[in-house]
C-alpha cells in the first residue's frame, strides 16, 4: 500500500477491496462488505483494471444469500453476471467459482441435472490444477449431483 500511495498506482486496489469484502463477509459485517465491493468496482472503473470485477460481483451474490431472508433470485443474477464477466475476460477460475454458486442454487431448487450440466461444462474445460480448492469443491459438487 505504501508503494501505491507513492506512485498513485491503483491497479491492485480492486483486489484489496475484494479481500476486505471477503473478510467482512466472514465476520457477518454486511454493510462493510457491500461498501468494499462498491469501492472495488468504482476503483476498477477509475483505473481501467477490471481483473477483479467478476470476483467482486460474485461477492455481491454471496451477500444476497446472507440476507434475512436470503435473496436467492438476486444472488443468482449476480452469480450469472459474474460468470459472464469472467468468461469475457478469460478468467476461468472466477467463472468456476460463480458457476459453483449457481449450481448450488439450482440444485436447491431441485434442478440437479441442470446444475450438474452447467458445472460440468466449466469444470471439464480445466486440464490441470485439480488439487486446488476451487476445482476440488467443484468436483465434490459434481459427485454429489451425480
Amino acid at each position: 500500500m505504501v508503494e501505491q500511495a507513492k506512485t498513485g498506482n491503483q491497479a491492485a486496489a480492486p483486489m484489496a477491496a475484494g479481500l476486505l469484502a471477503e473478510a467482512y463477509i466472514d465476520v457477518g459485517h454486511v454493510k462493510g462488505a457491500l461498501g468494499s465491493i462498491d469501492a472495488g468496482l468504482a476503483l476498477s472503473e477509475q483505473s481501467g483494471t477490471h481483473v477483479w470485477d467478476a470476483e467482486l460481483i460474485r461477492l455481491r451474490g454471496e451477500l444476497a444469500l446472507r440476507g434475512d431472508p436470503p435473496e436467492q433470485t438476486r444472488a443468482a443474477s449476480e452469480f450469472q453476471r459474474a460468470v459472464e464477466v469472467a468468461r469475457r475476460q478469460g478468467m476461468r477460475t472466477a467463472e468456476l467459482r460463480s458457476t459453483v454458486r449457481l449450481a448450488r442454487l439450482a440444485a436447491g431448487r431441485g434442478e440437479r441435472a441442470e446444475a450438474r450440466a452447467m458445472l460440468a461444462s466449466v469444470h471439464d474445460a480445466f486440464t490441470e490444477g485439480f488439487d486446488t480448492p476451487d476445482l476440488m469443491e467443484a468436483r465434490a459438487l459434481l459427485d454429489e449431483l451425480a
